[in-house]
């Protein structure tokens, strides 16, 4: 088992309140958020009440639609919004630097790496990592 049942429970909540979040951000209704990205109202309302899993590709959308930062669904340091850079107007991502670390040899950042990517396998059965 990768992560027990508390654990994941936790998590899926936890993508679920982020997902709320970003919406309430952005000012859009459940519906309209929905509609945005083309679902019905009650599969979106079923994503943010953690009744259903939440596909990877509608993180993926959301976050290159309005610039979301997709470090923001798992993390809790994330920031919402990726933010420009002003030397050179490139996206600064926390997902670049974790890995960097992890090249260094950063043990402790490769094992949070690891236990989110555990979360996802679990999230979306995928087999062990």
């Amino acid at each position: 088992m990768l992560i027990d049942e508390e654990e994941f429970e936790k998590r899926k909540n936890y993508t679920s309140e982020r997902l709320k979040n970003i919406r309430e951000e952005l000012r859009f209704t459940i519906s309209g958020f929905a509609s945005e990205f083309g679902l019905e109202y009650r599969t979106y309302k079923s994503y943010e009440f953690g009744e259903r899993r939440i596909p990877i590709t509608l993180l993926n959308k959301i976050a290159r639609r309005f610039n979301v930062d997709v470090n923001y669904f798992f993390f809790d340091d994330a920031p919402m919004f990726i933010q420009e850079t002003k030397e050179n107007n490139k996206k600064e991502t926390r997902t670049e630097d974790l890995l960097l670390k992890v090249i260094k040899g950063d043990f402790e950042t490769y094992k949070l790496l690891m236990s989110v990517l555990k979360v996802l396998a679990k999230v979306h059965n995928f087999d062990e990592v």
